[in-house]
């Protein structure tokens, strides 16, 4: 392998790695710390922590949350809070960037 060759193979295995890996770590973060902050709900309702209690709560919201999105009005509101977040002053590019890495 030429230096050009090398470099081009390590810059694209190391961007598919990044790709790969990052949304499982985010994944595993963010249950992780919504386990770790609702551990109080099953405390109080229970007497003692439920483990992942919070998850599947977390789950179970979004779940609720997407059948709410793909009705006629909640995909009117998510238009007009992306319409909102598009336009705000110094939070454009953070949002935009972030739609666009998302919908890759």
């Amino acid at each position: 392998m030429t230096m050009p060759n090398l470099q081009k193979h390590l810059r694209q295995t190391f961007l598919a790695g990044i790709f790969a890996v990052v949304p499982v770590v985010v994944t595993i973060f963010i249950v992780w710390y919504i386990d770790a902050q609702t551990r109080f709900i099953s405390k109080q309702l229970f007497g003692h922590e439920i483990p992942f209690l919070g998850v599947v709560i977390a789950i179970t919201a979004i779940y609720l949350a997407g059948l709410i999105a793909t009705t006629l009005l909640g995909r009117w509101i998510l238009r007009r809070i992306d319409h909102l977040l598009s336009k705000v002053p110094g939070l454009r590019q953070f949002y935009v960037a972030w739609k666009q890495i998302a919908l890759t």
